[in-house]
């Protein structure tokens, strides 16, 4: 099921993250892989050390990069389709409840 504006996004247990060199390197339990985070993603990992509504998410990153939600919802949804697919994060499905 494709994540929506009013899911909640967390980061998934027994993912160990550490700041190294202004770098944010994620590691995961469940899969033994580590993955380097870009400055953008770094953001968005940041924003999720609690849980957040999609929706919310987007409005942060809109305001913290002065763009319009819609210019980067598509991008944004994309970074956690590919993080949850990673198992990476969590996604609540607020609609099917």
């Amino acid at each position: 099921m494709p994540i929506t504006l009013t899911d909640i996004i967390t980061r998934a247990e027994g993912v160990l993250s550490a700041e190294i060199f202004e770098e944010t390197v994620l590691m995961s339990e469940a899969n033994g892989r580590y993955y380097c985070l870009t400055e953008t993603s770094q953001e968005i990992w940041k924003q999720l050390d609690r849980p957040l509504a999609t929706n919310e998410l987007l409005q942060t990153m809109s305001e913290k990069y002065e763009v319009p939600t819609s210019a980067i919802e598509a991008d944004v949804v994309a970074f956690l389709e590919h993080f949850k697919e990673k198992g990476l994060i969590t996604v609540k499905n607020t609609t099917a409840e």
